[in-house]
């Protein structure tokens, strides 16, 4: 498999461009340059995707599970085989490390499509009771024709992570690839290709985010959406939905808080926080950016964390030693340098990074900014309180345990936080008061594939992840048999 100069559509199993035969750059964030094209389609080639989704339809609902299963499958194996030709284009597209790509975002697509293949093998009558002269009971249908919205920051695992439950419960898609990330949604067309996945399943649609997202929304056809991407795209999107009675799913980010306490292990803890901050150059909605330490510990968590952070390194993605590459455009990296110079205005101090660092010549023209810690604010300025998706934290003392709730919980998106402390009684009894619905406690991100989690606030509208992304993706029908 071989990534394309020239990205194509994926609809009714071929590929075509957009019927106006125009394309879009792909910008490699490394370097400010494009290396490769998409299609500029439009409405036209949304409403031939959702017509062949209806027409292939029926047929994938009433295929049997087994088959379902194998295809999904197959799909996975063949990411899996070409998995450096997928993190090559994930790395080219995002401007995120290669070993991070490798490592990290294609294993775990790939994983993801194989838990929901497994997943569709239990996927079966919920309950029966016997009622009156009748038994009662619940199944599960596929909703029809889903539209699926898939963020820039984890492209592929993102897009599987939607795809997977909406096709293994038995639906047909319709996909928008973020217009940032292209490559490997388009490999990921071929890989259905290959798998034999039938015409019309799956369909992929290039093009401007501003131009098809609406579309989700409006046209008919559509039985449910799911997204991911800003609160104020999601917010946009959901009232399109509201609209037309379309259930909506939406995932729309975080603000998340970190939290020390007095018997937090110095270096565990810092370890942490360097990778709950950094990771993804802090373009995840799970990065911790409000960071809350016990005064007694305050100065020696932060020193230490400001040493460790200066020693990042920041390069090219594709090289080995790369910690951090390129934010993933021009545009992006003058939004966070913008709350830079906001947490200065607010009356905060910059205590390392905010700037551009020094680079090669070769990459001088890229997006990258030095990793940024912030101090001396209060919980409710505009630093702490607006998502800034960057990899800028803000670091806050704190005295009692009421002190560090109530800091924590005063911010619209509520989706996760990381706790490290040994006692694990002071951790419970925080996490238990904390308004998010994913808590790390001596560790940040790990969590198996069958859990899935709530969000909260500006963080979305639903619960998100394992089986319950595929329960959003059914119909429930309740059945009463008389005898």
């Amino acid at each position: 498999m071989n990534p394309d100069k020239y990205i194509k559509n994926y609809i009714n199993g071929s590929f075509s461009p957009a019927s106006s035969g125009g394309y879009l750059d792909t910008i490699n964030p490394a370097f400010d340059t494009p290396h490769a094209k998409y299609p500029d389609s439009g409405e036209a080639e949304i409403k031939d995707a959702i017509a062949f989704a209806k027409k292939a339809a029926p047929g994938w609902r009433n295929i049997d599970p087994e088959t379902r299963f194998r295809l999904l499958m197959r799909m996975a194996d063949i990411i899996e085989q070409e998995s450096v030709v997928f993190a090559q284009a994930e790395t080219r597209d995002t401007g995120k490390p290669y070993s991070m790509s490798s490592s990290a975002d294609i294993p775990r697509a790939q994983a993801c499509l194989r838990f929901y293949a497994t997943a569709i093998l239990h996927n079966t009558i919920t309950s029966s009771k016997a009622y009156r002269k009748a038994t009662q009971f619940q199944v599960n249908r596929p909703m029809g024709v889903v539209a699926i919205g898939a963020h820039w920051n984890y492209p592929l695992l993102n897009l599987c992570e939607w795809i997977a439950p909406a096709l293994a419960a038995g639906n047909c898609v319709v996909a928008h690839p973020s217009d940032r990330t292209p490559s490997t949604a388009h490999l990921l067309s071929k890989a259905a290709m290959e798998a034999g996945l039938p015409s019309g399943v799956l369909n992929i649609v290039h093009g401007k985010d501003s131009v098809i997202e609406p579309l989700m929304g409006e046209l008919d056809g559509i039985d449910a959406v799911g997204f991911s991407g800003t609160y104020e795209r999601g917010r946009d999107l959901a009232a399109r939905c509201a609209e037309n009675y379309r259930p909506v799913l939406l995932d729309t980010g975080g603000k998340n808080p970190a939290i020390v306490l007095e018997d937090a292990d110095a270096d565990q803890t810092v370890i942490g926080l360097l990778r709950s901050i950094f990771t993804n150059n802090g373009q995840s909605a799970y990065s911790t950016s409000r960071l809350f330490i016990a005064r007694s510990r305050y100065e020696e968590i932060r020193d230490e964390l400001v040493k460790r952070t200066q020693f990042l390194r920041i390069g090219d993605p594709l090289s080995k030693v790369t910690d951090l590459g390129p934010l993933i455009s021009r545009e992006h990296l003058e939004r966070v340098l913008s709350f830079v110079s906001l947490a200065e205005l607010e009356g905060g101090t910059i205590i390392c990074g905010g700037k551009h660092p020094n680079m090669s010549e070769e990459l001088e023209n890229g997006f990258f900014i030095r990793p940024t810690l912030v101090e001396g604010l209060s919980p409710d300025a505009r630093t702490n309180q607006e998502e800034i998706f960057g990899p800028l934290a803000t670091i806050t003392p704190f005295d009692t345990e009421e002190d560090v709730i109530r800091m924590s919980n005063q911010n619209p998106y509520q989706r996760s936080a990381a706790i490290w402390g040994r006692d694990t009684r002071v951790s419970s009894r925080i996490a238990s008061e904390l308004i998010c619905g994913q808590i790390w406690v001596n560790d940040w991100i790990q969590s198996g594939r069958d859990s899935g989690h709530r969000l909260y606030g500006y963080a979305g509208n639903g619960t998100i992840g394992g089986y319950a992304t595929m329960r959003f993706f059914n119909r429930e029908a309740s059945i009463t048999q008389g005898f």
